[in-house]
């Protein structure tokens, strides 16, 4: 029993130091000092806005096509005795060579048979003629109302004349005949596809080949039916005057290099695709083959893809942002002098790739946000992240 009662007592005294000592331990802890939560605030990146005159230029593609093509057809029939070596896929020609021949020996003959026709008939015309005279001559002492035009033999002169106008008629078509054994070229051009060759027989409308010019060549561009707003010139389907034309810049690819070539914008086309709602404007590029310019300049190749770039009216008092400071519904997050974000409605002109053309809504100098708009709201106070203004003007280049 006193065991027991002993045990219990020194249980107590343990529990009781044990609780002793955490109370003194408490007691001499020291207390955390009170610091005060440091507000953070958003950070965003701005640039200033600034009015410029702005180049509305249009951007287009399309593929290089000739201006003027068409197929050679033969005029005549007979044999082709010949060709020219420029007289193949790709060969190059000049206004007025020779590209096919055929054999000119018929022809040889029916002209001179032409002619000869011609002889005889100026000599019955001369025949006719003489009597006549001999016939005026016997019958000087008639009436003149009694003569009768056949006595007079005027029939016969008129038919004698006749016959000489038919000849010299014959003898004009047998002198072009002849000419057409020859088949010159129109223009300057190239060969598109070759048709025919030597030995084979060929008759009028037989298909030699297929030639393009190289003194001019097009390129029909696409253009959203709203940018025509953005070009100089009147939507009246007919060619615009030389003056007027607006200037195009043409890039492409040849032999592994890029080009540029430069062109105007000759006329557009008159309909609008009812379903893209794309019109076709066409430039037109003189030279393209670089014949008449110095040795070095790549040739604008009928079929080449190029891009191009339409030179637009100039507008003026316009800023230029990145595409991406727009919000919906064409607004846009200003920071004020004491970096509160408010929202801005602007009048866009132009989305042009990855920049936004604003016309009205922003003043020179003013703090546009560029920063992604999650979390961002309008009358937020924000952080202005160092950022110059050159650096600025770089981010809007991007």
């Amino acid at each position: 029993m006193i065991k027991a009662i002993l045990r219990a007592l020194l249980i107590l005294v343990i529990l009781a130091a044990a609780v002793g000592l955490s109370v003194l331990m408490v007691m001499r802890k020291k207390k955390p000092e009170k610091k005060e939560i440091e507000r953070k605030l958003p950070t965003v990146r701005m640039v200033s806005a600034e009015k410029k005159d702005v180049s509305l230029n249009v951007k287009s593609y399309g593929t290089v096509s000739p201006k003027t093509e068409l197929t050679l057809l033969a005029e005549v029939a007979g044999r082709i005795v010949a060709v020219s070596d420029a007289f193949a896929g790709g060969g190059f020609f000049k206004k007025g060579d020779t590209l096919v021949r055929i054999d000119r020996r018929d022809y040889e003959l029916a002209l001179l048979q032409s002619e000869a026709g011609i002889r005889q008939a100026e000599l019955r015309l001369q025949q006719e003629i003489a009597r006549a005279e001999v016939a005026e001559h016997d019958l000087r002492d008639v009436d003149p109302r009694e003569k009768a035009e056949l006595g007079l033999r005027i029939p016969y002169v008129a038919q004698a004349n006749a016959s000489l106008i038919s000849a010299k008629a014959a003898f004009e078509m047998a002198e072009r005949n002849l000419a057409r054994t020859e088949i010159k070229a129109p223009f300057d051009g190239r060969i598109r596809k070759k048709l025919v060759d030597v030995d084979q027989v060929v008759a009028p409308g037989t298909r030699l080949a297929q030639i393009y010019s190289t003194e001019k060549a097009e390129i029909r561009l696409p253009v959203v039916d709203t940018d025509l707003r953005f070009i100089d010139y009147d939507l009246n389907g007919l060619n615009i005057p030389e003056s007027k034309r607006p200037p195009v810049r043409l890039e492409g690819s040849f032999g592994g290099k890029r080009h540029r070539w430069e062109g105007r914008i000759s006329r557009v086309e008159g309909e609008i695709d009812p379903k893209t709602r794309m019109v076709y404007l066409v430039a037109e590029v003189d030279d393209p083959y670089g014949k008449k310019a110095d040795a070095g300049q790549a040739p604008l190749v009928v079929g080449m893809f190029v891009s191009a770039l339409i030179e637009g009216r100039v507008a003026k008092d316009v800023v230029v942002l990145p595409r991406r400071v727009l919000r919906e519904g064409n607004r846009v997050l200003v920071v004020s002098d004491d970096n509160i974000l408010h929202f801005r409605d602007v009048e866009v002109l132009k989305l042009d790739g990855e920049d936004v053309l604003i016309s009205s809504g922003l003043e020179s100098g003013e703090k546009v946000c560029i920063s992604s708009p999650e979390l961002l709201t309008d009358g937020m106070e924000v952080t202005v992240a160092k950022e110059t203004r050159e650096q600025g003007n770089k981010e809007i280049r991007k």
